[in-house]
């Protein structure tokens, strides 16, 4: 396979790249810093270029992750200036826009590329609003830009990817009891003891749900939204053909309800 990975200096962009040259496919990466093609996310020249670089030397991708995000500002809403959340958006959902259309057209047919969101879609999040909605809209874009007739060459996939030990779980510990329940505190401190092992487990997890998602007809899966560590990665079909709004926002029943996809 050919792999474009965009955000490869953080936790999951770096399992990913590891896992994917263990593999033996061709990866190549983005990031601000010590990537193969160096970008700043927000900049809409800084992606323009990268891209038309990449169509100059004839690049065309099997799969695209964007493993780009942040954690925004956590507070009550009414302490949370406009500037904050405006810079949460900015890189949670209008970077995502930027690469959708900048990207699209060096991703081979039937070829995918992958977002990550989760938790911050699944469930409410109180004192993480802006990270909340912003991954909420991200799901909702991708839902619908997979319907869109110029981009049918591409499969669309949200992935809640699960938690990791990284820079961003570490900001959620540090906001503590004031803003976190006791048990996710302790769900949080859990993670970020976790293993090199355990990491590579959830890495494999999100190439293991990409993989079986590439497999089923495009038309069935493109545009939804999945968990790598809830989903059943051998029932994916089937539960698309009995429930036309599985792995969906709407994805409310009584298998999932009070699980975080996170």
């Amino acid at each position: 396979m050919t792999i474009l990975i965009i955000g490869s200096a953080g936790a999951i962009g770096s399992g990913l790249n590891d896992l994917h040259l263990e593999r033996g496919d061709v990866v190549t990466t983005i990031s601000r810093t010590g990537a193969d093609f160096n970008m700043d996310l927000r900049s809409d020249a800084d992606v323009s270029n990268v891209a038309a670089r990449l169509t100059r030397e004839r690049k065309l991708f099997s799969r695209v992750y964007v493993a780009s995000g942040i954690m925004g500002a956590i507070r009550p809403i009414m302490d949370i200036d406009l500037d904050e959340f405006r810079a949460c958006l900015e890189v949670n959902l209008l970077v995502p826009v930027k690469i959708i259309k900048h990207f699209s057209d060096l991703i081979a047919k039937n070829g995918s590329m992958v977002f990550f969101t989760g938790g911050g879609a699944a469930n409410q999040k109180p004192y993480f609003t802006p990270y909340a909605t912003s991954k909420t809209a991200l799901v909702r874009l991708i839902e619908s830009v997979a319907h869109e007739n110029c981009l049918s060459h591409v499969r669309f996939y949200a992935i809640g990817p699960g938690p990791f030990k990284s820079n961003m779980l570490q900001t959620i510990k540090e906001a503590g009891t004031n803003y976190l329940s006791e048990e996710e505190l302790f769900a949080v401190e859990a993670v970020l003891r976790e293993t090199r092992l355990n990491q590579q487990g959830k890495i494999s997890k999100i190439v293991s749900i990409c993989d079986a998602l590439d497999q089923i007809n495009i038309n069935k899966v493109s545009g939804r939204f999945y968990s790598a560590a809830w989903d059943d990665i051998s029932s994916l079909s089937e539960n698309i053909d009995s429930n036309i709004d599985a792995y969906t926002l709407r994805r409310i029943d009584s298998k999932y309800l009070g699980k975080h996809p996170l």
